[in-house]
């Protein structure tokens, strides 16, 4: 089963390892903090959240989460590092990780009435599998490449 790499600090969410040697991907999501635990082979283990230490101002602003973050990252001594994980989903906080974007799904591209437009979806469609690219969801979605890096939200 593939393994989808994703790089230490790539926006509202980082990633490392944990003394025990799970992997982490942990990060801002209003209203708290949210850490997703995955074992060292990249299995998911466990979903953990925490409410940040104040209320936030209106509209949110995921920086006033910042000093937060920190406090929990040196509580759990996270050693900050590259992950690979497998397949996961979870769906109430709009985290996981599936292989193609929404758009270029078979069915968003037989929906097309442009043939030509059917015909560059399929083309970018088959450039997204090549590349081995994926889209990683934190609240939104992140266009990965074969690297863990963001190619673009």
């Amino acid at each position: 089963m593939r393994k989808y790499p994703i790089q230490l600090s790539a926006g509202d969410f980082e990633t490392g390892i944990l003394p025990n040697g799970n992997q982490l991907l942990i990060g801002k999501q209003i209203p708290g903090l949210i850490a997703v635990l995955f074992s060292p082979d990249g299995d998911f283990i466990q979903l953990l959240t925490k409410p940040g230490s104040r209320p936030l101002s209106v509209p949110y602003r995921t920086y006033e989460l910042e000093s937060d973050l920190m406090h929990w990252q040196k509580e759990l001594q996270v050693i900050p590092h590259a992950i690979g994980v497998r397949k996961f989903m979870i769906r109430e906080h709009t985290i996981g990780i599936q292989d193609i974007p929404d758009h270029l799904t078979v069915t968003a591209i037989e929906s097309l009435t442009d043939e030509d437009d059917r015909i560059a979806m399929k083309n970018e469609l088959a450039c997204w599998k090549k590349n081995r690219c994926f889209v990683l969801w934190w609240a939104k979605d992140y266009y990965m490449n074969r690297r863990g890096g963001i190619d673009s939200t």
